[in-house]
């Protein structure tokens, strides 16, 4: 049997991957131009900076797909000797809490980057406002959140599911 969270699932693997798509390609392709121009002496100093800004983005995107996949670090020695329902009750909380700590975050970082929205802040060589590149960080954590409440409801489920089948 399977998890009610199936669907919302999917949807965030599908936004995931095209997100991931496109910014590892755009960054493969701001570098290749840089390596390019570079061999006839033109040094792109926006190639390199906006390269530098989709690894962010990359990488907050990766931390998402890490947690989809259990693949996140994790501090778990109290879930590792637990057994039954109360490792999965442990589970859950420990879930249940990154979620929470995650929509925490995602108001700081929305504070943030309306702080730099309103002060008009740039970017050094693209001339971009930073306030787009700064919405990387809530947005992030908007995935990671909900990755979490995501695991915490199918530990309950699981759980649940378990104990009607003994």
């Amino acid at each position: 049997m399977k998890a009610p969270t199936i669907f919302l699932d999917k949807v965030i693997h599908i936004i995931e991957n095209i997100l991931i798509l496109i910014v590892f390609s755009a960054m493969v392709g701001m570098i290749l131009m840089e390596i390019m121009f570079g061999f006839f002496g033109v040094h792109l100093a926006w190639a390199h900076e906006g390269a530098l800004y989709l690894m962010v983005a990359l990488t907050c995107v990766g931390a998402s797909v890490a947690v989809r996949g259990e693949e996140h670090i994790r501090i778990d020695v109290v879930v590792r000797v637990l057994r039954g329902r109360m490792k999965k009750l442990v589970a859950s909380v420990v879930f249940f809490l990154c979620s929470i700590i995650c929509f925490g975050a995602v108001k700081v970082g929305i504070d943030f980057t309306a702080k730099a929205y309103e002060f008009g802040e740039r970017s050094a060589a693209l001339g971009l406002p930073l306030w787009i590149i700064y919405a990387a960080l809530p947005a992030a954590c908007v995935l990671l959140g909900l990755r979490f409440l995501l695991k915490t409801i199918d530990e309950i489920y699981i759980r649940e599911v378990k104990d009607n089948e003994i």
